[in-house]
């Protein structure tokens, strides 16, 4: 039996085969009719942008379109010393033409990116210019180094003959903290401006701990969701799911006003901040009035030397007598109180007065040693003008 014999034919005599590739081919091109405007989509919104920020990242023509005469005479310069009076001239002629373009700010702007000042040098050129001030029949090169002596350094001729390349790395080796040298070769910048590595690796360190702990975090819920039964994962699944509902925007926003720079340690300055603010808006208007005035607040003796010397000046500059006393109690008196205040709010409670905003440094300064330390300092800044009375007698006074 012949091989013609077992094909299988359509109805319309085509051999089925070749009719079942014409129909996937038919359905190929359907399918790709409906992801074609998705796919041109993602084209023109991810694609080509990226695209676009990869090729603007090594293009660097704009320097070579404005100074095309500039660039053809420094081909003969070994970029060593002052460059011969023909690129001067050539450098001259193409400035010129921008400033009759109104163009040359961003040359000048470009060129201050490659070495500092140059913004400065081509703004007292172009002011030459315009006040046509550049006699051409004299030599360009001594005219031009009398504007600045920027213009006779040597290194921001080599810093215009570094942009002559239509297309440069210089961008990404920035971003490495190294850069283009005058030779040609590839040097790091100075140690104390090597910041980038740095922010680079500190990247990488936080996207490393945030994907160890997000696993750790994640993979024992996305356990339980697939072994509880369905309605209880399903409920879990809306909780994961809930944050996702609110824009990424929003939440980001919410947390930069919350944190700013410098996270939870913000909010809490700003709540310090806001009762300083309170405390201090109050002692301005006590020191104001005509009346004596009783300061009462432990954290007082918590002020460094410094810091007493300043609020007593500052309360003797409003005109007042200061006359200081303390209330003392024997070490083992503090302990107990220090002890029930403990237990009373499970930590010590903010101080009275002007010591709320040092709350903080009080706790830490409740050991003997720092309030014996604490004493002597009063002693020494107020001398004869501070009292000690034993706290028992103070509490027995008569009222």
């Amino acid at each position: 039996m012949s091989s013609e014999t077992k094909q299988i034919l359509t109805t319309d005599g085509i051999p089925l085969e070749v009719s079942l590739k014409k129909a996937e081919k038919k359905n190929k091109i359907k399918a790709f009719l409906l992801v074609a405007p998705l796919l041109l989509f993602l084209f023109i919104t991810y694609v080509f942008p990226i695209g676009e920020m990869f090729t603007r990242s090594v293009d660097d023509r704009m320097v070579t379109n404005m100074l095309p005469k500039t660039f053809k005479a420094m081909e003969s310069w070994d970029g060593k010393e002052l460059p011969p009076e023909e690129v001067f001239t050539a450098f001259y002629s193409d400035f010129k033409f921008l400033v009759e373009n109104e163009t040359q700010g961003k040359l000048g702007q470009r060129l201050n990116k490659e070495k500092n000042g140059f913004n400065t040098i081509t703004k007292k050129l172009m002011r030459l210019i315009k006040r046509n001030k550049i006699d051409e029949s004299q030599s360009i090169k001594e005219q031009i180094m009398k504007i600045h002596k920027r213009w006779a350094n040597v290194e921001y001729w080599q810093a215009i003959k570094r942009t002559a390349p239509p297309y440069t790395m210089a961008k990404y080796l920035k971003g490495m903290d190294m850069y283009f040298a005058a030779d040609g070769s590839i040097a790091q910048v100075d140690e104390d401006r090597r910041i980038h590595r740095i922010l680079w690796l500190r990247t990488l360190e936080i996207a490393l701990f945030v994907t160890i702990f997000c696993f750790l975090m994640g993979y024992p819920i996305a356990h339980l969701l697939a072994t509880l039964p369905m309605k209880y994962s399903n409920l879990l699944m809306i909780c994961v799911l809930l944050p996702f509902w609110t824009s990424l925007l929003v939440r980001t926003a919410s947390w930069m006003i919350l944190l700013q720079t410098q996270g939870v340690e913000s909010i809490q300055k700003r709540e310090r901040g806001k009762i300083l603010h309170t405390n201090q808006t109050r002692l301005l208007k006590a020191l104001k009035s005509d009346q004596d005035l009783l300061l009462s607040g432990e954290g007082l003796s918590c002020f460094s030397k410094l810091e007493l010397e300043r609020f007593i000046t500052d309360l003797k500059s409003y005109g007042f007598a200061v006359e200081a006393f303390a209330l003392v109690r024997p070490p083992y008196s503090f302990c107990c109180s220090a002890i029930q205040e403990t237990f009373k709010s499970g930590s010590f409670n903010p101080l009275i007065g002007l010591a709320q905003h040092r709350a903080p440094s009080i706790v830490r300064n409740t050991s003997l040693k720092n309030r014996n330390r604490q004493i002597k300092t009063l002693q020494q800044v107020l001398g004869q003008q501070i009292s000690f009375y034993p706290f028992s007698k103070a509490i027995a006074h008569p009222q």
